[in-house]
C-alpha cells in the first residue's frame, strides 16, 4: 500500500472520529447513506412538483441529474450523505477561490465534510496537515428557513399592503407583513429555542415569486458562514497563538476577525453575481439576528441564558459590527446613499420582527 493511500485512511480514520464526536444525540438514523437514498427516491414525485416551474426538458434534466448523483453517491466515511457535499462544497470552491484573490491563500488542503451535529453552527478543524470545515443539514435547513421568512417579509412590503396590518400589543405595526410570517417566524423561534435545530420542523411552502430573493438570501447566510469557518483555517496558519488562546477576550477578537474576512470575502462574492444581501452583509446580518431571535426566545421560555452554553460572541454585536463594516466599505466606494438606506431597511425590519415576537413570548409565559 503507498504512503499516500496510507495517509488517506488515516484522515478518513480521524474524520470518522470526529464525526462521532460531533454527532448530535438521537439522530444516527439520518447519517446511514443507504437511508438518505432511499428517502430522496421516495420524494421524487415532490421534486417533480417544485420542477414543474422550469421548461419540461430542464426539468427532466434537473430531476435525473439529482437522483442519479443521489444514488451514485460514494460516501467516504460511515457518517458522509450526499447532502453535505453538493451543498457546500460548490460554496466552498467559491470562497476558496475569491479568498486567493483577496490574499487568503491557505498553504495546506481544505475538505469540506459532513457535519453530523444538527444544530445551526459549521466547524472548523484546523491542523499542521489538512484543514477541514464541518457542514451539514443543521445549517443548511436553519439558513432556509429564515431565508423563506425574510424573503416572504421583503416580498409582501414590495407588493404593499394584501391585509389588514396587524398589530400586538399596542406596539407599532409590522406594515404589510402577513400574520401567517409572522406566526412562522415565531414557530421557527420556539422549535429551535426547544431543540437547537430547524432539521425536522417540517416543509416550508412559499409562493414561487418568493424563489429569486429567497435564493439570494439563502446563498448570503451560506456563503458567508462558510467563509468565516475558512477564515478560521487562514488565522490558524498565520496566527495559530490567538487562535489556540482560551481568553475569553481573544476568543471575541478571533470570531471579529473572522468575520471581518468572511465579510469581505461575501461581498466579492456578491458583486461577482450581483447578490445584494451579500454584497451590503445583508445575508449575515439576517443570519445573526435569526440566531439572536431564537436564542432570545430560549432565554424567555426557559429562563436561562444561552449565550453561557456558547463560546461564540453575542450575535448582537456581531450584527452592529457588521453593519459598521458595510457602511466603511460603502463610504470608501462612494455608494454609502445606496447601501444606507437598504441596510436601514433591513435593520428596520429585524427590529420590527423581534419587538414583535419577544412580546408574544413574555405574553405566553405571563399567561402560564
Amino acid at each position: 500500500m503507498s504512503p499516500d493511500k496510507i495517509d488517506e485512511d488515516e484522515l478518513r480514520r480521524y474524520i470518522e472520529y470526529l464525526q462521532s464526536k460531533l454527532a448530535t444525540e438521537g439522530v444516527a438514523d439520518l447519517f446511514n447513506c443507504e437511508n438518505v437514498k432511499e428517502w430522496a427516491n421516495g420524494k421524487v414525485n415532490s421534486l417533480e412538483d417544485f420542477l414543474s416551474q422550469y421548461p419540461s426538458e430542464v426539468a427532466a434534466s434537473l430531476k435525473n441529474t439529482l437522483i442519479n448523483d443521489i444514488n451514485g453517491f460514494t460516501p467516504r466515511t460511515q457518517f458522509d450523505i450526499p447532502f453535505a457535499r453538493y451543498v457546500f462544497q460548490p460554496i466552498l470552491d467559491n470562497v476558496a477561490a475569491i479568498a486567493q484573490q483577496l490574499g487568503y491563500r491557505l498553504r495546506l488542503p481544505l475538505r469540506i465534510e459532513n457535519s453530523t451535529d444538527v444544530s445551526i453552527t459549521p466547524a472548523s478543524r484546523p491542523s499542521q496537515d489538512n484543514h477541514l470545515i464541518f457542514a451539514g443539514v443543521g445549517t443548511s435547513s436553519f439558513c432556509n428557513a429564515w431565508a423563506k421568512v425574510y424573503a416572504a417579509i421583503f416580498m409582501e412590503i414590495v407588493l404593499g399592503p394584501k391585509i389588514k396590518s396587524l398589530k400586538y400589543r399596542g406596539n407599532k405595526q409590522l406594515d404589510s407583513v402577513e400574520s401567517g410570517t409572522l406566526g412562522l417566524a415565531a414557530k421557527l423561534c420556539a422549535y429551535y429555542a426547544t431543540y437547537s435545530t430547524l432539521l425536522f420542523f417540517g416543509e416550508i411552502i412559499e409562493p414561487s415569486e418568493n424563489n429569486e430573493i429567497r435564493l439570494q438570501l439563502l446563498s448570503a447566510m451560506e456563503t458567508f458562514v462558510i467563509a468565516h469557518e475558512y477564515a478560521h483555517c487562514f488565522l490558524d496558519e498565520n496566527t495559530p497563538v490567538v487562535q489556540s488562546n482560551a481568553d475569553r477576550e481573544k476568543e471575541i477578537e478571533l470570531e471579529n476577525k473572522c468575520d471581518l474576512i468572511a465579510f469581505r470575502i461575501c461581498c466579492s462574492y456578491g458583486e461577482a453575481v450581483k447578490n445584494v444581501p451579500a454584497i451590503s452583509g445583508a445575508g449575515a446580518i439576517l443570519f445573526f439576528n435569526s440566531l439572536a431571535l431564537s436564542e432570545r426566545v430560549h432565554n424567555i421560555l426557559f429562563e436561562k441564558d444561552h449565550r453561557s452554553e456558547s463560546g461564540h460572541p453575542d450575535p448582537v454585536k456581531r450584527i452592529e459590527y457588521l453593519v459598521s463594516l458595510s457602511k466603511e466599505k460603502a463610504i470608501a466606494a462612494k455608494n454609502l446613499d445606496i447601501v444606507e438606506p437598504y441596510l436601514n431597511d433591513v435593520l428596520s425590519i429585524c427590529q420590527r420582527l423581534n419587538t414583535f415576537i419577544s412580546d408574544l413570548f413574555k405574553l405566553y409565559q405571563s399567561q402560564k
